[in-house]
Formats: C-alpha cells, structure tokens, sequence
C-alpha cells in the first residue's frame, strides 16, 4: 500500500510543479488604434469584447498579441491571436482601418 500512496504523492507532486512551470505573464500594452499585424494569426474566433480575446490570447501558448476588429457577426468581434509582434516583425505592421493591434510587453 505504501509503494502505491509513493507513487500517486510523485505522480501528483510532478504534476503541480509542471503546472507550476507553465504559467504564462502578460502585460498588455496600450492598443494600437486602425492597425493590424499580419501574417502571424494563429487562430481566428468571435469574441464579445476586447477581454474575452485578452483572456483567449493568455489561455494559448504561442499568442502574443492579438488583432481586434469588425465582424460580419452582429454584436461580435473579431479576435486573431498571433503568435508574434511588431517588435519582432515591424514590417508586418499594416494600418487596417475597424481593427486595433494589442501587443504584449
């Protein structure tokens, strides 16, 4: 019984530091009014508002930053996680009027 309770105690203390290791910070910057990173969405969705997409963008490992705009969908918006910024890719940083760029530090 001890072998089996050492066991279950190593399973569920290696769990909780890897959980541990995985948690994610951060801290969003001012938004970048009628602009718009491209080439670097990693998943498109429809949001309700600008947090819902701050939450999706924390929940998803790679997001980095997030483009927020109209949507054909009335009463949503359309949230593009990317997996990059305009600090690695200033280049990809285009004025899209109805969109708004949300970088992270």
């Amino acid at each position: 019984m001890s072998t089996a309770f050492a066991a279950l105690w190593k399973i569920l203390f290696v769990s909780h530091v890897y959980a541990q290791e995985t948690c994610r910070i951060l801290e969003f910057v001012q938004p970048m009014e009628d602009d718009y990173l491209e080439n670097h969405v990693i998943k498109s969705l429809m949001v309700d508002n600008k947090d819902q997409c701050k939450v999706r963008c924390y929940a998803e490992n790679f997001c980095s930053s997030f483009n927020l705009g109209i949507s054909e969908t009335r009463g949503k918006l359309k949230c593009e996680l990317s997996d990059s910024d305009h600090f690695q890719h200033p280049e990809h940083l285009i004025c899209k009027e109805g969109f708004s760029y949300h970088p992270t530090m």
